[in-house]
């Protein structure tokens, strides 16, 4: 018979066997994921990328961006990656693959997906009043505002209220918000608004007892591996971080000036929920697959697939924008298909998904107020899919 001794050893043997294939297959499917493959080999003809990468030199000719990276994703297989122009155009720098951006309002999805995954666990619902968690909206003009008006963009809060450099905290920006109350009926209209993020940041603050930036870090970002997906509200001092960031420049008189260099000190002193988050395209890639994928990602659930139906659920108010998610292109029948889903950047950046053609397109410019948005997705549709 087998001693107590050999057992112990033998389990232990064990033990280290299982650790050794589960770390294997972890890396395996990291590996996997994105990686390069023959375009014909999942249906997308390699002359079409041609045709993009052309127009895209010709806008970098022309000047109409500074620079772009451009990654394609087929059946979560890269069809193409490639970059162009510049990074810091006044000493001539290339820009290269895996670039950090500064992704502005691509942040807002990031926010939105924290508030479902809360309202998965039963921490929240949507039709809670925001009352409920911040006592500033306990008056009469803000009383009938829901977390879901937050999301929809519903809530009665213009862009022309979003704070800024004035403010000091997120405490500051909720209250204030609270005192100035909606500018029109909640739930009358769609209005684009930050501040509505700004509160729903504060929201997750208030039931996580942590930061939204420290709780989509931890929940989030951490198990999809987006490495590279940070928020700055502090002076970047990391030498190798910042010569990974591009500059970013803003079209002025038809010519592009810069607008922020990395080393600067940072727009904002803390996490506003609506921007704040820096990335790169294989990054947000990464993101863009867990919804594809109906909520599931490196073994992990984080939402059902009725949860992600109803963030993209059609606005009645306007169809080219969800529950903190742009809608690229609606869907004809919403019920079987979802719509084509991402979020633009002001800074210049864009991430997309088409669940109908198993599309990802992650096009990053550093070229704020560019003209050659709209073009880009015409091409590309016409082009791909």
């Amino acid at each position: 018979m087998m001693s107590q001794n050999c057992r112990k050893i033998l389990l232990i043997i064990l033990i280290m066997l299982y650790a050794l294939i589960i770390c294997c297959n972890s890396e395996k499917d990291q590996d996997i994921l994105f990686q390069d493959i023959q375009p014909e080999s999942v249906g997308v003809a390699s002359e079409s990328l041609k045709v993009i990468e052309h127009q895209i030199d010709i806008w970098i000719n022309e000047q109409d961006i500074v620079g772009a990276e451009l990654l394609i994703i087929k059946k979560e297989r890269t069809v193409l990656h490639k970059v162009f122009g510049w990074m810091d155009l006044e000493n001539k720098i290339p820009l290269k693959k895996n670039t950090i951006f500064n992704i502005r309002s691509m942040t807002k999805p990031l926010v939105g997906t924290a508030i479902f995954m809360l309202f998965e666990q039963g921490r929240l619902a949507l039709s809670d009043k925001v009352l409920d968690y911040i006592p500033a909206f306990d008056n009469d003009k803000c009383r009938d505002i829901t977390i879901d008006h937050l999301l929809t963009h519903t809530a009665g809060f213009i862009s022309s209220q979003e704070g800024g450099m004035k403010h000091h905290t997120l405490e500051e920006v909720v209250d204030e918000s609270g005192k100035l109350g909606p500018m029109f009926v909640p739930g009358s209209r769609l209005y684009y608004s930050g501040r509505n993020s700004a509160i729903l940041a504060f929201i997750i603050k208030t039931i996580t007892d942590t930061t939204a930036e420290v709780w989509i870090k931890k929940n989030i970002l951490d198990p999809l591996k987006m490495n590279d997906t940070f928020c700055v509200y502090q002076q970047i001092s990391s030498d190798t971080l910042l010569g990974r960031i591009s500059h970013a420049y803003v079209l002025k008189n038809d010519r592009y000036d810069i607008y922020r260099d990395p080393v600067w000190p940072p727009e904002f002193h803390f996490f506003g929920g609506g921007v704040g988050f820096y990335s790169t395209a294989r990054d947000y890639a990464k993101f863009l697959v867990m919804w594809l994928d109906k909520g599931v990602s490196e073994r992990k659930l984080f939402l059902n697939p009725a949860t992600i139906k109803l963030a993209f659920q059609p606005n009645p108010f306007d169809p080219t924008y969800a529950r903190h998610w742009n809608i690229f292109k609606p869907s004809a029948d919403y019920e079987k298909n979802l719509p084509a889903y991402g979020h633009i950047g002001d800074f210049g950046t864009m991430a997309y998904a088409v669940p109908a053609s198993d599309l990802i397109i992650c096009f990053f410019t550093q070229s704020r107020y560019n003209k050659i948005m709209g073009d880009f997705l015409t091409l590309v549709a016409r082009t791909i899919y």
